[in-house]
Formats: structure tokens, sequence, C-alpha cells
């Protein structure tokens, strides 16, 4: 196996190769990168290598003497030996000699074997009736050999007896050729049958969904737990004075500006510095200066170039007279001196190439390596080319990052009773905790309106206990619920501990109207 690591984004991206597989570990906070069946790590490479599974006999072909076994990448196939053997390789049975006349009364268990014995009195001829591989001889005939007594002795192997013959196979949750089985990684498609806001956690043949933190279920299914807005309730504490507080489910995030970002701390915002790291959309260094600015930078071309420092072209040579062709912006005159050597040229400009026809634009945007931010776009224009970031990002097109959609005043269509959760490049919108749909539309999990026997109104989402007590019940799902005032006509929060598992009963004030009743659960 590679070395662990430590990721935010886990498995994202990671262990891309054709022959390893992320395995993320069961908290979710790291991965591993696991070479898949049929290779191994090599630990002085760092790479997943072929295993030899012929050489180290971890194969299932026939014996050596009557089949062969050829390695390829990952895997193997067996090959009967002909002509004296045929089968597909795992097994081979014997053919009859070719002088052999006698014709045996079970072919499929039977071979004939013609066999010359030497005696003082001469020799003598004769054909015998041999059992095949996997049979063996009785008073009754040829009988099928139970090998599953002896072989196929891995620990994650099973044998089946076939007639004639055996097969090794793996357990369920490992494949392989039954000999040497591997751990099947489930989570590796469609998230192993977990639910989107689950993680699948593999095991050692099997596999585990596990709710995100937020969210609770049994896995295959979870809903998105209430949220607490650490932002509306402690963000000018939380983060830096110039930073947006950003809430996210169960937790929260610091965002500096475009052209900022978090010192090593967390404690304020610092500038990025776009010409030291090569993030910026200058001309080449060689035709134009970077020069860095609070947030963002701007771009000059040297004394000898002329443009907007993005773009940067030759000047003509002082005294060069040729008349260079057309368009004139493609061309300029070059005066070369070396010596007594005196002679002008006309050159193209940077951004276009000399072809026999002239000066043709050069696309930038086929380079390799890609010139833009990987999610940017890349725009070829004459002479040049520009990127900009795609929808869902934002920055100069060098450099872009996520826009969170979700923060406040931010650009997302989520509709009432849903969670908006921002997501790499864009958003989705989730039912809130309590409710269903698909987000674009969100009704109440909990049953109707339910009127108590009294004189009370009718309460949302709560079920009456006791009509003597008026005490109603929260459902299941519902723990920090709320009393409400007749005189306010509003919910104010209990005092309860909302995380308690066990049922708690609140007492309803007389009204003579329907509130709408809301629960839920704080979760930090």
């Amino acid at each position: 196996m590679f070395q662990t690591f430590i990721a935010e984004d886990v498995c994202s991206g990671k262990c891309t190769g054709s022959d390893v597989y992320c395995q993320p570990s069961a908290d979710s906070t790291s991965f591993t990168c696991v070479c898949k069946l049929g290779y191994r790590y090599d630990s002085g490479s760092d790479t997943c290598k072929d295993v030899d599974e012929c050489a180290e006999n971890l194969h299932d072909c026939d014996e050596s003497f009557r089949a062969s076994c050829t390695n390829t990448d990952g895997s193997y196939s067996c090959q009967c030996k002909a002509p004296l053997y045929e089968g597909n390789g795992h097994l081979c049975n014997k053919v009859d000699d070719p002088i052999c006349k006698r014709k045996c009364p079970d072919k499929d268990k039977q071979y004939c074997l013609h066999t010359i014995f030497r005696t003082p009195f001469g020799h003598f001829d004769a054909d015998s009736c041999i059992c095949q591989t996997g049979y063996k001889i009785t008073h009754s005939g040829c009988v099928d050999c139970d090998e599953c007594d002896e072989l196929c002795k891995g620990k994650n192997s099973i044998c089946e007896n076939k007639s004639p013959g055996y097969i090794c196979k793996c357990k369920p949750g490992f494949e392989g050729n039954g000999v040497h089985c591997q751990d099947v990684n489930e989570c590796l498609t469609n998230n192993g049958g977990c639910d989107v806001n689950a993680d699948c956690l593999n095991t050692d043949g099997s596999y585990s969904c596990k709710c995100k933190y937020g969210y609770a279920g049994d896995g295959v299914t979870c809903s998105a737990l209430c949220d607490v807005d650490e932002c509306a309730t402690e963000g000018p504490t939380l983060c830096p004075s110039d930073a947006l507080c950003v809430n996210t489910v169960g937790s929260y995030y610091c965002r500096c500006k475009v052209g900022y970002e978090l010192n090593k701390e967390g404690t304020a915002c610092i500038d990025i510095d776009e010409c030291e790291r090569g993030e910026n959309a200058c001309a080449e260094s060689w035709m134009a200066d970077c020069i860095n600015q609070p947030g963002t930078y701007r771009c000059r071309c040297k004394a000898e170039f002329d443009g907007d420092g993005h773009y940067c072209g030759m000047y003509d040579s002082d005294g060069c007279s040729l008349s260079c062709g057309s368009p004139p912006e493609q061309y300029f005159c070059y005066d070369i001196i070396f010596g007594p050597i005196h002679k002008e040229a006309c050159l193209c400009q940077y951004g276009y190439m000399a072809t026999v026809t002239g000066c043709e634009d050069v696309d930038e945007c086929t380079d390799d390596p890609y010139p833009c931010h990987p999610n940017a776009d890349c725009k070829n224009i004459p002479a040049s080319f520009f990127c900009r970031c795609k929808a869902g990002y934002e920055g100069d097109g060098y450099h872009c990052r996520d826009v969170d959609e979700c923060a406040p005043g931010g650009n997302n269509t989520c509709s009432q009773h849903t969670d908006c959760i921002n997501t790499d490049g864009s958003y989705k919108c989730v039912c809130q905790y309590g409710y269903t749909g698909d987000g674009a539309t969100c009704t109440p999990i909990c049953p109707g309106p339910t009127k108590p026997q009294s004189e009370y109104g009718v309460v949302e989402m709560i079920t009456l206990v006791s009509s003597t007590q008026n005490a109603f019940v929260a459902q299941p799902f519902c723990r920090n619920c709320a009393l409400v005032s007749a005189a306010t006509s509003r919910a104010t929060p209990c005092t309860d501990d909302s995380r308690s598992s066990k049922p708690t009963a609140y007492r309803v004030l007389p009204v003579s109207k329907t509130y709408d009743f809301r629960c839920r659960e704080r979760l930090g």
C-alpha cells in the first residue's frame, strides 16, 4: 500500500492511475492508494507493479505437465499442452493415444492408453481405459474425486466440487481467480449504494454507509439535521474583520475577498502576490513587468515594447526603411547590425508565427500546458488570448475559485424549507430536516395537523399525549421544540437539552387559531 495522506476532499482526484484506486479511511479524514487486483505496491519505485501469478504460483491452471501459465498485465491465462491434452487450461483431459483401438464406455471420464508390455516370451500390446484427472477408479468405474478436501486453501476462497474437477471461487465481497482473492471495493461504484450525503466505507469483504456530519440516518438514506447558523450569531468574532463568514451544515468557514487569502493562523486576510506565484495575465516576463498591488496586480510593457502589458509588440527599429506586410500589427521592421553587416528585415510580432504566406496567429489555447486555470475557458484572440473563469467560479482566469452561491446574498434558487449547500462550481438545494422532496419542492414528513379533544388550537407536527394536562410530544425527529404563546402568537425556544434522545412533552397555551409549529435540532 502507498503512504496515507491527510486530505480535506478525501479521494477527489486522488489515486488516478489505471492500476490503483483510492481507499478512504473509516473516519473519511484520510485516504490510501491501493493497488488493484493483479498488481502489488513496489516501495522502490513508489508504483503498482504487475504480479506474475505464474511465477508465484498464484493461478488456477492445471498441473504444469498438463497446462502452461502465461502472465499478462494484471492477470494471466492458461492453455492445455497440445496435442496430449485438451480443455480450457484450468482443467485439461488426456486425449486418447492415436493408435488406441479400444472405445472406452465413458469418454468424459476415461481416455484410452496404449501400452506395450515386454516379457521373456515377446512383446504384447494392450489398450486400457484410464480415469481422467478429477476421477478415481472404483469397482463401479470412474467416480468423481472431491478435490475440495485438499485444495482452495486461500483464506478468502471457497471450493466448489465439479464433475469432473473443481472450481476455486472467491467469497462474496472478494474478487480474483479463486486462489488469490482480493477485497472488492464496493465504494468505487455508485458510492456503494450509499446516500449522496453519506460516506461509503470499504471493509474487508464488505462495506458500510455512514451519514456525513450534519446528516442523520442509516447511511443508505440520510436527512439533513437542522443547523445553527454560527455566522448569524457569532460571525464578527469567528472570522477576521475583512473576511466573510460562510455557514455550512454543522460548521462554518472564513472566506477572504478575491486577491486575498487567510494566513496560516487563520487570523487575518493577506494579499496574494500574483506576480510572484505566476498567477497573472501579463505578457512574457522578458516583454512585460508584473506589478503586485493590494488584492490585484497590473501589467506594464518594458521600454522597448508597445502594448497594454497583457500584450506587448515590438517597435520598428530606428531608421528601418522597409515597408512590411499587411496588416501592419502583425509585423515589425528590425535593423540587424553585426559588425560591418547592416541588414533590415521584416519579422512577425510576438503571438504570430512565420509561414510561406506571411504571419499567422498562434493559438495559445492549444498549448501544453494549458495556459489558463483548469476551471477557466481559454479564448484565442489575434496575437494573444484571454482566460475567463467558468460559471460557478470567480477570478482572473489564471486563478479561479469556487463562488459560494449559498453565502448571504448569493445567487441561488433554493426555496423555503431547504438548505443551500455549496459545491465545487455549483450548489444544491436539500430539504431541511423534517421535510422531504427533491429540493425544489419540500413537504413536511410529519402527518397533518391533529386537533386535540379540548378547547385548544391545532399544533402542527406534534401528538396529543394527555388532554387533561394539555401535553404534547414531538415526533421522533423533533427534539428541540418550542412553546406556542397565545399572547404573542410566536414560538419561543424551550430550555430542554436539544440533544436528548428521549421525547419531551410540551404544554400548549390556549389559542384561537392554528400556528405553524417548527421543530429543530441544534447542531454546531
